[in-house]
């Protein structure tokens, strides 16, 4: 009998406890894994495809944020008076579906046009915090923080002081993470060592969109999801770690 298995991984260890509870057998079964670590759908025996999600392309993502938006009216045509921010709204999502789908849904429920929706761009990190319509959404890009080891905590959250859309060379990174005592010391690693293994764990995690790489196919240039920036924006207020006052850093 065929089998079909969808798995959740979050390790490489957790991999090496279950999988000889599989069948090893040439019946047809298929198992699913799903993470978000790079380096474990890679390092999985017998993997014979590895798909990476992508974001949607900018015309699907419009369409997809339309009949979420503008359900039931006009065929889910955006209104001129919209259309601008719509799509300064639309860029935060970045092509995620999921948010693409929570944050239209929102939007359809707010009748008094662009103030409204002004709100929603400007205050993106307050509707994720407080909204129950973007719970799910919050909930999700929350675990991917959540479950981050303790050293890397720290300098994740760092990353909220950077602007919107700013891209952070890598170098400048972790000299900052270094300074701000962020980076443990490891016998036989230097400190700039330590701190990229960090930064590729980040990387890793999908945690960290990665640019640009260099000759040597290391990071050159890096940046952060615009709705992860909100999430980690959201955290170090909530844990006094990093505050902002009119665009001036306060830590």
């Amino acid at each position: 009998m065929s089998l079909f298995w969808m798995i959740y991984i979050w390790t490489v260890n957790a991999w090496e406890t279950i999988k000889y509870a599989f069948p090893d057998c040439n019946c047809g079964s298929r198992i699913i894994f799903t993470t978000r670590l790079s380096n474990l759908a890679e390092s999985i025996e017998n993997t014979s495809h590895v798909y990476e999600l992508q974001a949607l392309a900018e015309n699907e993502a419009w369409i997809l944020f339309c009949m979420k938006a503008f359900r039931g009216e006009h065929k889910a045509v955006c209104p001129p008076e919209l259309e601008e921010m719509s799509r300064n709204i639309l860029k935060k999502c970045e092509g995620l579906p999921l948010a693409i789908v929570a944050i239209g849904g929102l939007l359809s429920k707010r009748k008094n046009g662009g103030l409204e929706w002004k709100k929603v761009h400007d205050c993106l990190a307050t509707e994720l915090k407080s909204n129950d319509d973007l719970g799910s959404l919050r909930r999700i890009l929350q675990l991917s923080y959540d479950n981050l080891p303790y050293y890397l905590k720290q300098c994740y959250l760092y990353l909220s002081v950077f602007p919107e859309d700013y891209l952070i060379k890598r170098r400048k990174l972790i000299r900052l993470w270094i300074v701000e005592r962020f980076v443990e010391e490891k016998q036989g690693f230097t400190m700039e060592e330590v701190a990229e293994e960090y930064l590729n764990e980040l990387v890793n995690r999908i945690l960290i969109q990665v640019v640009e790489m260099n000759y040597f196919n290391r990071v050159k240039t890096c940046r952060v999801h615009d709705l992860m920036r909100e999430i980690i924006q959201m955290k170090s207020r909530e844990e006094s770690f990093v505050m902002m006052a009119n665009g001036t850093r306060i830590s």
